[in-house]
């Protein structure tokens, strides 16, 4: 007589203890698009950057060489999970944008953006975000990526 093996109660607990390991796994590795449907859904309004970015690399070069200021170009993309992260903790933050602002020309380029992707080349971006200080040359001077808000003020500051 053949007789159907049920699972075990053993096999059942290992079976639901490795879905909820996975379904955590994946959220921790998703956490940035689980915070936005999470935000979304509740409607908050994520902080705006106030800092004053430039769009036109040449002017911002030319304001850079009349001001005696360094540019701060800044690449990322609406895409970015990272770059969502700085836009949302790093940039609006009071501190980094009186630096950015009296310190530097910012320039913001996002990366889809077809006039700009001259520039993306020009630097050999090939992680965004990136930050990069430039001199009124155009020569980058200093190059960073994914920053918090503390590493981000140390590296503006260091580099004006």
């Amino acid at each position: 007589m053949d007789q159907e093996k049920s699972p075990t109660n053993d096999s059942r607990k290992n079976l639901i203890g490795t879905i909820l390991i996975v379904v955590v796994a994946f959220l921790f590795l998703k956490r940035e698009a689980v915070q936005e449907l999470y935000h979304k859904a509740i409607g908050y309004k994520f902080p705006e950057s106030k800092i004053a970015w430039r769009t036109d690399f040449e002017n911002a070069l030319s304001e850079s060489q009349e001001k005696g200021k360094p540019v701060l170009l800044v690449f990322g993309a609406t895409w970015c999970p990272p770059c969502k992260t700085m836009k949302r903790q790093v940039w609006p933050d009071e501190e980094i944008t009186k630096i950015a602002d009296e310190g530097f020309i910012p320039m913001y380029v996002d990366v889809d953006d077809e006039k700009l992707a001259p520039l993306s080349s020009r630097y050999k971006i090939l992680g965004i975000p990136a930050v990069l200080i430039l001199n009124s040359t155009g020569e980058a001077v200093q190059r960073r990526n994914t920053m918090s808000r503390s590493e981000t003020l140390s590296f503006l500051t260091s580099n004006r």
